[in-house]
């Protein structure tokens, strides 16, 4: 459920091709940040999970709401081995990658 949107995929993929660069996907973080040039780490749900949270908000169903987040804390705790650490980041390119991040 944390794939990438396939549209975004296929942008992405075109843009490197046009670009001389590559577009590489895995599912191994160390393998990601390995040279990596920027890193962009994934989002804390999936994307059907976030589109479902926003309908629950626009039908004022905050009940709804707390359940799911209960739901996504749990998943989320399946997997705190996928962190962006201060090592994670000595793997990529001379240690000196871009961070990423959606948030401001």
């Amino acid at each position: 459920g944390y794939d990438l949107m396939s549209d975004v995929e296929e942008v992405a993929k075109k843009n490197s091709a046009a670009s001389g660069g590559k577009f590489v996907k895995t599912h191994s973080m160390k393998e990601a940040f390995q040279n990596a040039d920027i890193v962009y780490p994934k989002s804390w749900a999936s994307f059907a999970a976030m589109e479902k949270r926003t309908n629950l908000y626009g039908e004022g169903k905050f009940d709804e709401i707390k359940a799911l987040e209960k739901e996504l804390l749990a998943e989320n705790a399946k997997h705190k081995d996928w962190e962006c650490t201060e090592d994670m980041m000595k793997l990529t390119k001379d240690g000196k990658a871009l961070y990423m991040h959606c948030l401001p």
